[in-house]
């Protein structure tokens, strides 16, 4: 009998060290059922048992609930053992205690015994166990034996929920990344249609046949955008840079400045508004259509102003009034020629009225 119980003793031992050393891996585990079946195995080599249950804490408020049991057609025995140990109130008694606690059976002959699940955090819940021999007939070291399997069982049940946190935070980690690294996609998709949109649009103002400036609304109104004709109608190289000047350098005088600095405070946008710009050594007429553009959550930020040359069309139009004033001036000599021709048909005409009036009387 000795040296059967030295066998179990050693071989519970034994497993009990591999146990620790081949451990399960508890990453991959989807379930902690494996754990109390591998430990209640162990205790059955050491403690033949007709059947045992483990009643696992689900709350912070020590409610305990039945998460495996073995055989199935003892649940309900197992269950009442459990529920009786509840109200002879020693549920405390066994959670405290490091040793298993035998008791009477209230379901039947024989004994039962209990034994906490616990690590130094907290209680995970408690084993009862229902012994095919009388308890006080076992070996010595089968009471140790037993304390020393479930310790082991709840330092497992520990490190699976321990894992399952550290998985679940994992796939919560590995979706945020996605959904970063999603969002970074289209954030530089959305950047090169973008630079695609700035590049098309440069193209298209570069090319246009009448000028293009954006202006900042500063005093000095600086010069944030040009386009090649704009550049060119100002006297420079299509290729100039205009950028950063104030585009009041390019108006003659400071009366036009005020003036038009005026028409901008007024806020109305501008349409067909007539100037004149300096261009070299030159002056031009030049017809402004602008809008001011608004910054997200801020006031306008810039003026955008769409510049054609107007000068031929402007000294056709004087060429014009000057010629209509000339024709005026020519028609207004003519009426008075040909009144004062009226006049001296008139006169010669009363003369011969009088003449024949004269004869004929």
């Amino acid at each position: 009998e000795l040296e059967r119980t030295s066998r179990v003793t050693l071989e519970s031992l034994r497993g009990t060290v591999r146990a620790y050393s081949e451990r399960t891996d508890l990453g991959r585990m989807e379930s902690h059922l494996p754990l109390l079946a591998d430990a209640a195995q162990r205790i059955h080599s050491i403690i033949p048992l007709a059947g045992y249950a483990f009643f696992l804490a689900q709350s912070a408020d020590a409610h305990f609930s039945l998460s495996h049991h073995a055989p199935s057609a003892m649940a309900r025995d197992l269950q009442e053992e459990f529920d009786q140990l509840v109200e002879l109130g020693l549920i405390p008694a066994i959670l405290d205690n490091p040793v298993p606690l035998p008791h009477n059976r209230s379901t039947g002959p024989g004994d039962l015994v209990a034994h906490n699940l616990a690590t130094p955090s907290r209680v995970r819940g408690l084993f009862i166990g229902l012994p095919q021999d009388k308890y006080q007939d076992l070996p010595e070291n089968s009471a140790s034996l037993m304390s020393v399997i479930l310790i082991q069982c709840a330092a497992s049940l520990e490190s699976f929920e321990l894992y399952k946190l550290h998985r679940l935070a994992n796939n919560k980690l590995e979706d945020q990344v996605r959904l970063i690294k999603e969002e970074m996609l289209e954030r530089k998709r959305a950047e090169l249609a973008l630079q695609e949109s700035e590049r098309s649009y440069r193209s298209l103002v570069d090319n246009m046949p009448v000028g293009f400036c954006r202006v900042g609304l500063d005093h000095d109104l600086p010069i944030l955008m040009t386009n090649k004709a704009l550049a060119r109608m100002l006297g420079r190289n299509g290729d100039a840079r205009l950028e950063g000047r104030p585009f009041i350098d390019f108006i003659p005088t400071q009366d036009e400045i005020d003036r038009f600095q005026e028409e901008l405070h007024m806020g109305a946008p501008l349409a067909s508004h007539e100037m004149r710009l300096a261009s070299g050594p030159n002056v031009i007429w030049v017809s402004i259509n602008g809008q001011a553009l608004a910054q997200s959550g801020k006031g306008p930020a810039m003026l955008e102003m769409v510049i054609e040359d107007v000068t031929e069309r402007r000294k056709a139009r004087e060429r014009l009034a000057s010629m209509n004033l000339e024709l005026e001036r020519q028609v207004s000599i003519r009426t008075k020629e040909l009144e004062e021709a009226n006049k001296l048909v008139r006169s010669a005409l009363s003369t011969q009225q009088a003449y024949f009036r004269k004869l004929f009387n």
